[in-house]
């Protein structure tokens, strides 16, 4: 396997921005702590007077570059320390050569490729329902997000990989970054009654700690990139944006070493209406979430502009 799509590869697969796939512990009437990080007005709906998380969390990861077979989550967490991976192309010329083994399969299709994975651990947290209509609360979360749209599909492995030496191909411009970091924050919510039920606006306003990261541009669009040999690809011009953390890029063990800080919030407002069914017959929301930024700065953080106007390998 090329080493450098082996990298790629081990990116799209193994770290982990839709929202549906994520909804989880957060959409219920009764989700509490956990409601916040979807809509902070959910607070202020909370049917209980206290709510308190010791620990949740969640993993999500999507693609189109990849995907298994014959596998499960499941399955694979049973197996966990003893997988053994195959690719479908050699799978499907000798399946009896691999008994159990996890077939690794590669999209080989027109589409541009796509990467979304998050991960979310929820640490001790509290809501509280107060009288007037009132909600206060705090919330403690690690996050992990690491994503990329409309990456080329002349980068797809087994089209790369079928790609003939010395053949030009066309590269757009491209982006993918992540990011780990925790934050605190501190919930209000407020609740109106209204004539046809009852109406939430919420803010959760949090500090953030910035951890790891890592962002790639590529700055231009080009119709004369070549494949060379192997992992080599020769371009007439280049214009990459590139920025990453090191602190944790040498030998083990792993530290959490914090690299940069900032602020963010959530808005949300919700909707709730009166019927047949507790406690209410329909629930509209809308939120912003995540307004704010983190600043990663220090020795430890690195960013490189590198531009040629001459052909470069």
């Amino acid at each position: 396997m090329k080493s450098w799509l082996a990298v790629a590869i081990g990116l799209l697969l193994c770290e982990g921005m839709n929202a549906q796939e994520q909804w989880g512990l957060r959409l219920g009437t009764y989700a509490g702590v956990n409601g916040l990080a979807l809509n902070p007005a959910s607070g202020a709906g909370f049917d209980y007077q206290v709510d308190v998380n010791l620990l949740s969390g969640h993993f999500f990861l999507e693609t189109n570059y990849a995907w298994l077979r014959k596998s499960s989550l499941f399955g694979l967490g049973l197996k966990i320390g003893n997988l053994d991976f195959v690719e479908a192309r050699d799978y499907d010329l000798e399946p009896q050569a691999f008994p159990g083994d996890v077939v690794f399969e590669f999209a080989d299709d027109a589409r541009k490729r796509y990467l979304y994975s998050s991960a979310t651990i929820t640490g001790p947290s509290a809501l509280f329902r107060l009288k007037g209509g009132h909600s206060l609360g705090w919330i403690v979360q690690g996050r992990f997000a690491m994503g990329g749209q409309r990456l080329p599909n002349n980068l797809s492995y087994i089209r790369y990989d079928r790609r003939p030496d010395l053949e030009p191909f066309p590269m757009h411009r491209w982006e993918m970054g992540m990011v780990a970091w925790s934050g605190i924050g501190v919930h209000y919510g407020r609740q109106w009654q209204t004539g046809y039920g009852k109406f939430h606006l919420g803010l959760t306003a949090k500090y953030l700690m910035g951890y790891e990261g890592f962002y790639f541009q590529n700055n231009t669009d080009l119709d004369a990139y070549t494949k060379i040999t192997g992992d080599t690809i020769a371009a007439e011009k280049m214009d990459l944006s590139y920025s990453y953390t090191r602190s944790n890029l040498g030998a083990p063990p792993f530290q959490l070493v914090r690299n940069g800080s900032g602020f963010s919030a959530d808005l949300g407002a919700e909707w709730t209406f009166d019927g047949a069914f507790d406690p209410h017959q329909y629930k509209v929301g809308v939120s912003l979430l995540d307004i704010g930024a983190i600043r990663f700065s220090g020795e430890q953080v690195v960013k490189h502009h590198a531009v040629s106007s001459k052909p470069v390998v």
